[in-house]
């Protein structure tokens, strides 16, 4: 059985001239042995969320600025080597390893192994998600070719990180309900990591492209300019590869069933919004298109659904 088990780690619970000291020891008891100094060390706070599926590690490290250190020392003494996933989420981290650096944005990822040196910088406030991985259970030994590379738009990071901060979110809420997902997402990250300059859509799941496809999509339901060429560039995919992902219903059916499914939403919600409102916020330039776009999906007008609706309550 996978076990999942949650910590909130914080330098609050000590004095302010401790808190650089508690920090060390904080970060090399989450991930490994390292050194770190802070940029401000008068100032300094920092608290880590780490969460445990099985082996599978999710750290939530929000700081003051620093820099870390993976000593050839530390390294060359550890007993277990581990692929750690960084995905920025405020702020701006380098990461340096193998003689490459990689500066990182809000929501890019890089990867480094804990078998060799590497530094982390980080010039100011910052908050990052490490998803931490023995290398025994993906299956790799030599990873020099994919450390400290980003993983941006185009590269499977545009698909991974997404996918790695949702389960980091579920995982406060779900816990040991999320288990049946650990070896799929362990099957992702090898996928990623075994090859990395494969493009985005012959190396992952198509499930997993599909699902983020329409996690685009429902982003941009209110946006009456949305257009497959325009998801295809969100997507860094080719029109004809979102074709291919929907076969039976074609892509601007399923954007208007999902425009349809919101419009349903916000009616039983008995919001008092008029259907105009209803139809700009559901991406329909006019209150006529969108009555016949709903009754065309739905056999009926949004004004009876909605009283269809509410007489049931």
């Amino acid at each position: 059985m996978v076990s999942y088990a949650s910590q909130f780690l914080t330098t609050s619970s000590v004095d302010r001239s401790e808190a650089t000291d508690y920090w060390v020891d904080l970060i090399c008891d989450t991930f490994v042995k390292l050194s770190a100094q802070q940029v401000d060390h008068d100032n300094f706070r920092g608290h880590i969320h780490w969460q445990a599926l099985g082996d599978l590690e999710f750290s939530t490290v929000t700081a003051s600025g620093q820099d870390v250190v993976r000593t050839r020392k530390f390294a060359s003494s550890a007993s277990d080597e581990f692929l750690l996933f960084s995905i920025q989420r405020r702020g701006e981290g380098k990461v340096s390893q193998d003689g490459k650096s990689v500066t990182l944005k809000p929501d890019q990822m890089a990867v480094y192994d804990s078998g060799r040196p590497y530094t982390l910088h980080f010039p100011g406030p910052f908050q990052q998600l490490v998803v931490q991985v023995p290398k025994s259970s993906i299956g790799l030994n030599e990873t020099r070719e994919i450390t400290a590379m980003p993983y941006g738009a185009g590269t499977p990071g545009s698909v991974i990180a997404p996918l790695l901060i949702s389960m980091n979110h579920q995982l406060s809420h779900g816990g040991d309900s999320l288990a049946p997902l650990k070896d799929h997402v362990l099957g992702v990250l090898s996928q990623v990591a075994g090859r990395p300059r494969e493009s985005l859509e012959d190396q992952l799941p198509e499930d997993l492209i599909r699902s983020r496809v329409i996690e685009l999509m429902r982003d941009d339901i209110p946006s009456p300019q949305w257009t497959v060429e325009r998801l295809a560039k969100r997507c860094h995919l080719s029109v004809r590869t979102l074709y291919r992902l929907f076969p039976n219903e074609g892509i601007a059916s399923v954007m208007r069933a999902l425009r349809i499914e919101e419009a349903k939403r916000l009616l039983r919600q008995n919001s008092g919004l008029t259907l105009i409102a209803i139809a700009h916020r559901c991406g329909f330039e006019s209150e006529s298109g969108f009555i016949r776009a709903f009754r065309a999906k739905t056999g009926t007008t949004p004004s009876a659904y909605a009283t269809t609706r509410f007489n049931f309550r």
